[in-house]
């Protein structure tokens, strides 16, 4: 369900600081694709959160960094 992994996600990410698109991919068993896509969502509902590199994106090594919460 996309809200428990949206949840799960920010979890993650709290405890965890700086994971790549792929870790979260493995962990949620879903394609890179769907967590940049949760990501965004994640994003419009004000969460705030970093990608570093993002032109490395395409070859899936993207560190995803979380910063704050708003």
């Amino acid at each position: 369900m996309k809200i428990e992994r949206f949840l799960g996600i920010t979890i993650y990410l709290l405890n965890h600081k700086r994971v790549t698109a792929q870790t979260l991919s493995m962990r949620f068993e879903v394609t890179t694709r769907t967590i940049m896509r949760d990501i965004n969502t994640l994003s419009l509902a004000r969460i705030t959160i970093y990608i570093a590199f993002p032109d490395l994106l395409r070859f899936g090594e993207t560190n995803i960094d979380i910063d704050s919460f708003l």
